[in-house]
């Protein structure tokens, strides 16, 4: 028993900001465990114990039950998120990536080496998409359009993201948002994914083609984002309560890496591109919230359009960055709802309500 607990088993799955590049690392990190002399000695003896072994029982389920203790967490956070929740419990979850994984391994395993890394991570990555219920090709969106709502298809000029390379960029994004735009390189990622530098050369030409594409893919997850979660029949204060609310609750990479980006790599059309893109879906949001507010009564006829769209954009700038600094005390989402009341009585028509 002191030989089994000295297995270094996973005690926690880092929060990536995305439930499927926190399974996939994870399945990966079972099939390194599998083949490693103390992941030997687990299977021999886990194979040879019986279940009458009282001792040994007790252990089986305690290690069991913290490993679905921990696909429960990155369920719980990929809700927290916004991100579709499963169809598949917890538990079944973790039963099948730790089964398929050791099947796998098993049965891939030639001469004591595993396959390359490529076709490692891109089999975790599918196993995750597979058990989260996602097509195994593309990340899932932050969170699923309502019914009355069709897929949109991605900004003109970003790509929709495939596989590995959607893993990757999610990497990127967190360490962006762990340690700054500056610290982003191949080999930060690379570390974080558990593979070597030069497998990212496979989807990336460098570290400038790396932020460039980190970008493009954040600026197209903001854009849908904001579409699919707008409901233009509800009131301009629900539709800014929404939104600001989703802002407060978005992966924190997500704003990091688009408001960095330009002040790091001024001179990349790419890079400006993909900001404007972003910038112009808010700007037009907030103009659309306004311009219904008028029709319907609900926002005064005289309110200035433009002065009103800057003043809501600088408060959020603001607030982004007392928050940055600890400034604040607040949680993001009371700021939220303060900030929307003090627009909404600005740009209210007089006895509104």
């Amino acid at each position: 028993m002191d030989a089994l607990r000295a297995v270094p088993l996973p005690e926690d799955i880092p929060d990536l900001g995305d439930a499927q590049a926190e399974i996939a690392a994870y399945a990966r990190g079972l099939m390194w465990l599998y083949v490693s002399p103390d992941g030997a000695a687990l299977l021999r003896l886990t194979t040879e114990f019986h279940d009458e072994t009282e001792p040994f029982r007790d252990w089986i389920i305690e290690m069991s039950e913290s490993m679905i203790a921990l696909a429960a967490k990155v369920i719980d956070r990929a809700v927290d998120r916004g991100e579709p929740a499963p169809s598949l419990s917890a538990r079944t979850i973790m039963e099948i990536i730790t089964g398929t994984m050791l099947s796998h391994t098993m049965t891939r395993l030639h001469a004591g080496q595993l396959p390359p890394d490529e076709e490692v991570t891109e089999y975790c990555w599918r196993l995750a998409g597979l058990v989260l219920g996602r097509d195994d090709n593309a990340p899932a969106p932050s969170r699923r359009p309502p019914a009355e709502v069709s897929e949109l298809p991605a900004p003109k000029g970003l790509p929709a993201p495939k596989g590995r390379r959607a893993e990757l960029i999610r990497i990127a994004q967190q360490v962006i948002a762990d340690r700054g735009f500056a610290d982003l390189t191949l080999t930060s990622v690379a570390e974080s994914a558990g593979v070597t530098t030069p497998a990212l050369y496979t989807h990336f030409a460098g570290r400038a083609d790396l932020l460039e594409q980190v970008l493009e893919e954040t600026a197209r997850e903001y854009v849908e984002d904001l579409r699919q979660t707008d409901d233009p029949e509800a009131s301009a204060e629900q539709r800014l309560r929404i939104r600001l609310r989703r802002w407060a609750t978005a992966p924190r990479a997500r704003l990091r890496v688009i408001h960095d980006a330009v002040l790091h790599i001024p001179d990349s059309p790419r890079i400006k591109n993909a900001a404007q893109q972003a910038g112009k879906a808010w700007d037009d949001f907030v103009r659309d919230v306004l311009r219904d507010g008028k029709k319907r009564g609900e926002v005064r006829a005289d309110v200035d359009v433009d002065a009103a769209v800057q003043l809501l954009t600088s408060s959020l700038f603001g607030v982004e960055v007392a928050t940055d600094v600890g400034l604040t005390d607040e949680s993001p989402l009371e700021i939220m709802d303060r900030l929307v009341d003090m627009f909404m009585a600005y740009v209210r028509r007089p006895g509104g309500t």
